[in-house]
């Protein structure tokens, strides 16, 4: 009976040791982890800037049609060839100029014989889309007229920052800067003073970090194209910073 006792008494002491630790581990835990988090201030900072676009980009279309297949073809070819020399009038290089699409096809008429609808093949259609990126927007107005007397179909201009060599740095700065005065609010309601940067990063967007002009169309025919500015983009930026809190 007193061995029975004496497991007992064992098993009920070391069932309280273990948790006495549990409960003493959980409450320094607790304590810690609020009294780190107390000492740090979390804040993000948004900055954004107009900035003049520095690039158009543009759609050109052309079209060839013709009973004759091989007709067809040419009009277009001769066509694509002198939005070729265009684009090389205007010292635009290799590598920013791209074939989207090149198709041929019959047209299909429709009409109606004896009460009934019925299609035939006519005309062959020969169609090609070239893309260009003109990096001098001063000559947008120029190089719309010039793909215009060719009897062209210029989608654009569609223009953009040149984020090559966009200032980031300053942007960048004017969000930390953002964020600081937004900590240095939140730490003086609080009574504290704010301390040094724990760290600091980027906020990452899915979203463009600016906005493109809206693309026009403008169909050839040797009529001089309306004043197309480039405008400006507005670029944003946002950073995470953490604040030491004294």
């Amino acid at each position: 009976m007193i061995e029975s006792f004496d497991k007992n008494y064992k098993f009920t002491l070391l069932t309280i040791l273990i948790l006495f630790f549990g409960l003493s581990v959980f409450t320094v835990y607790t304590y810690f982890s609020k009294t780190s988090s107390s000492n740090y201030l979390a804040v993000t900072g948004s900055f954004n800037k107009d900035v003049d676009n520095k690039i158009a980009s543009f759609s050109i279309n052309t079209n060839g049609e013709d009973a004759d297949k091989q007709k067809a073809e040419q009009i277009n070819s001769e066509k694509i060839t002198k939005v070729l020399e265009v684009i090389k009038q205007f010292g635009i290089s290799e590598k920013d100029q791209t074939t989207q699409n090149y198709n041929s096809y019959r047209k299909i008429e429709y009409y109606t014989e004896g009460m009934v609808q019925k299609s035939r093949e006519t005309n062959w259609i020969y169609n090609q889309t070239i893309t260009v990126t003109l990096k001098d927007v001063t000559k947008v107005n120029q190089f719309v007229d010039a793909v215009n007397n060719i009897n062209a179909e210029v989608i654009g201009p569609n223009y953009t920052i040149d984020k090559d060599n966009l200032d980031e740095a300053t942007i960048l700065n004017g969000a930390f800067e953002k964020a600081k005065q937004k900590a240095e609010v939140l730490a003086t309601a609080s009574g504290r003073k704010l301390g040094k940067v724990i760290s600091i990063n980027e906020v990452s967007s899915s979203s463009p970090e600016f906005l493109p002009m809206a693309v026009k169309a403008f169909q050839g025919g040797g009529a001089a194209s309306p004043d197309l500015p480039a405008g400006s983009s507005k670029v944003e930026k946002s950073v995470n910073v953490l604040f030491e809190l004294n």
